[in-house]
């Protein structure tokens, strides 16, 4: 994985662990995660030199305001591409 960013799917198949386990970890919420096995993701979160993206630290922080400006965000694209669509499909499909 040379140049590659590491993500938590990554540690977590490595580790043979759920996602959520690992997201547990990092994000500290670790009452119901052996310290055993929070020993484990620390360690390798370390040697491989985990660093979590912007994104995924927003979305764990539950914050509203960040989910309804992402949903924005992605009902715009969709938006927008259905408009390019349509137009695309009148200019140049319709029979004149």
């Amino acid at each position: 994985m040379e140049n590659q960013r590491i993500r938590l799917i990554d540690i977590a198949e490595e580790l043979g662990l759920s996602t959520a386990t690992v997201s547990n970890v990092i994000h500290g919420k670790t009452k119901k995660v052996s310290e055993e096995t929070v020993k484990r993701v620390q360690e390798l979160l370390e040697k491989r030199q985990y660093i979590p993206s912007m994104a995924g630290v927003l979305l764990a922080q539950n914050d509203s305001k960040w989910r309804a400006w992402s949903s924005l965000v992605f009902a715009s694209r969709i938006t927008a591409d259905f408009v390019k669509r349509c137009i695309y499909h009148l200019l140049f499909t319709t029979a004149a």
